[in-house]
């Protein structure tokens, strides 16, 4: 009687692909106890176990872009299929399949992506196509970002901060950018450089400064960013803990002396000015004699301001003899505003010349004296008028007319 037995393999792990299995038998009975079939190579088909889709960045100016899309452990390898809007996705750039152990496949696929400011926020798909596996749902989905050059900046106000000894501060370096760049934190000494903190794929890095020393320190914000590279540096001044607020208070001291040198200045300068107009009124009133009008303006002006200067009209006197005549002679006032006196005459016959020249007397005004009859003061209603006389003319008019009874009024204005 014969027998035969059938064993049957229902359960294959995926760790067993590529592994060869054998068939043997076991009997102690035969010549030879154990034989074994010839081997057989596993091959486990398996689709991939995920999927990752990246968009780059080959360069920002001119701007060139790529997506990349990668099948991990996969049996056999697959294919990736690129979905985007319209003329988006461009020609296939490159693509490769790495084996790996247990006969897995990781296979990567390349696309370019024709994409400009307008492309920014669309979305890019990437879906494993399997012709082992049609009903295979396995996709990644991103969305384009246009890149732009980072700003490097300090959340200080200005490239300069001042803290006091024994304070502890913090700065942070802010480069906004998109792919995010690689800041570092560098201190500048005498001595050369000395990298204080990096900060890899980073929008922002902040340094820890502890002002232990009176000094200024000078640190620099690197960045780098593709093939980009700026930097930006930061001075500290370290100060003395008072040193801040005596700074302050001479700054407001030297403001205010400021102001009132300022305002000395202009009191002088308008002081000066006055002294100056006042100057040249007095040197025009005590210029060329006034016109006719302006000198009758002028006097008006001195009756209308002190009622007590009057003016007196001398009336005519009658004339005796010719000794007796003041011939050509010219007032001396006494400018005292006593009371008026009548001019007395102190000129004789002999002391008149007989070839005419002009003698000068003096009118005497005697406070004490009282003033004669014949002399009466008033003040007239009108303006009194003022005229040219020849001195010369009237002393020889005089000479003619001697034995008149009148002789010319004579007005005097004390």
């Amino acid at each position: 009687m014969v027998y035969g037995n059938n064993i049957t393999l229902t359960m294959f792990k995926r760790e067993w692909n590529g592994v060869n299995i054998f068939c043997c038998r076991h009997n102690k009975w035969y010549s030879t106890p154990r034989k074994c079939s010839e081997p057989k190579k596993v091959n486990f088909l398996f689709p991939p176990s995920d999927i990752k889709l990246e968009i780059k960045y080959d360069s920002v100016d001119p701007l060139r872009m790529y997506a990349a899309c990668t099948l991990n452990n996969s049996n056999p390898a697959c294919r990736a299929n690129f979905r985007a809007a319209s003329e988006v996705i461009g020609l296939e750039r490159n693509s490769s399949n790495t084996s790996l152990p247990r006969g897995a496949w990781k296979t990567k696929y390349v696309v370019r992506l024709n994409v400009s400011k307008e492309d920014d926020g669309k979305d890019v798909t990437c879906a494993a196509e399997c012709a082992d596996f049609q009903d295979l749902e396995l996709r990644d989905t991103k969305t384009i970002k246009v890149p732009y050059h980072p700003v490097i900046k300090f959340n200080i106000s200005g490239p300069m901060l001042s803290i006091t000894k024994g304070e502890r501060a913090q700065v942070k370096c802010i480069a906004d950018s998109f792919p995010a760049s690689n800041i570092s934190w560098i201190e500048k000494t005498d001595k050369g450089v000395k990298a204080k903190k990096q900060c890899d794929n980073k929008q922002e890095c902040v340094l820890d400064v502890n002002a232990d020393v009176i000094s200024r320190q000078h640190f620099v914000c690197a960045i780098r960013y593709l093939q980009f590279n700026d930097n930006k540096t930061l001075i500290i001044n370290i100060h003395e803990p008072d040193s801040v607020i005596n700074v302050i208070l001479i700054a407001g001291i030297c403001s205010a002396l400021l102001v009132i040198v300022v305002i000395v200045v202009l009191i002088i300068r308008d002081k000066r000015n006055n002294d100056q107009a006042k100057h040249e009124t007095v040197l025009e009133r005590n210029s060329l004699p006034l016109r006719e009008n302006e000198y009758n303006e002028t006097r008006n002006d001195v009756v209308d301001a002190d009622d007590q200067m009057e003016v007196a009209y001398s009336q005519q006197i009658k004339k005796q003899n010719v000794a007796t005549v003041c011939e050509d002679t010219y007032a001396e006032v006494d400018k005292t505003r006593n009371k008026e006196q009548p001019a007395t005459c102190s000129a004789t016959e002999s002391q008149r010349t007989e070839d005419g020249q002009l003698m000068y007397v003096d009118l005497e005004f005697n406070a004490d004296r009282k003033m004669p009859k014949e002399a009466v003061v008033k003040r007239r209603d009108s303006p009194t008028e003022y005229v040219g006389i020849d001195f010369a003319k009237t002393a020889a008019y005089v000479a003619e007319e001697n034995d008149t009874t009148e002789m010319d009024s004579i007005y005097v204005n004390q």
